[in-house]
């Protein structure tokens, strides 16, 4: 819901809820098993913040359990790039 009435706002504020509303809905699903969907919930998030460390770190392990290792390799080299490092999935 909270989504739907921001759709118009696009002030930093409103990016950082999205981004934190999509980051959080990635990691339940990736407590489910739903690492495909979970990939696409974080890839969304990061599309508002893309230096959260925290979200390309989940976005490594969601490819990581969906089976995509190069996905996972390119997060990884972009972890590296952002100086943090990599916890492994």
């Amino acid at each position: 819901e909270t989504l739907v009435r921001m759709s118009d706002n696009e002030d930093q504020e409103s990016q950082e809820a999205r981004s934190f509303c999509m980051y959080h809905i990635g990691i339940c699903q990736m407590q489910i098993g739903q690492y495909a969907e979970a990939a696409e919930a974080l890839t969304r998030a990061l599309a508002y913040q893309p230096y959260s460390v925290d979200a390309h770190r989940a976005l490594a392990a969601a490819l990581a359990g969906a089976g995509d290792t190069r996905g996972r390799l390119e997060q990884s080299l972009v972890l590296r790039l952002l100086g943090a490092e990599e916890v492994a999935p």
